[in-house]
């Protein structure tokens, strides 16, 4: 990207830039997990016409952390096994926990507004 256009990090919480990206079909993971990490995920009233888009990507963010929480349990039972100390992989999963919870719990407020605004509800499953 041209230094003249580079996002800023203000642009990760812009509702205005998260709604450009998802029209332009632009959403990206890792903003919806940096958004989660700062507990600003997205909120806007006017958004029927993003929200398939906002939803495909929050699940495809929430996928991911699955996985990483897969891969954290097998390390912990790895390590338990070899009788290490499992603090720091446990707290990693606190954290990850953190995260997933709150892309699924915002997955599950854009379901309901595309429900109970746009007419209709989506589910994602894949």
């Amino acid at each position: 990207m041209h230094p003249a256009f580079a996002e800023t990090a203000d642009d990760i919480y812009s509702e205005d830039k998260i709604m450009k990206r998802a029209l332009d079909r632009n959403l990206e993971v890792d903003k919806v997990i940096e958004r989660a990490r700062a507990d600003q995920m997205f909120d806007e009233s006017n958004i029927c016409t993003v929200l398939d888009e906002l939803i495909k990507v929050d699940t495809k963010a929430a996928q991911v952390e699955v996985m990483k929480l897969d891969s954290l349990y097998k390390e912990l039972r790895a390590k338990k096994k070899a009788r290490e100390d499992v603090k720091d992989v446990e707290k990693q999963i606190e954290e990850e926990a953190v995260l997933y919870r709150r892309v699924e719990a915002q997955k599950e407020r854009l379901n309901s507004r595309k429900g109970g605004t746009c007419g209709g509800s989506f589910f994602y499953s894949g």
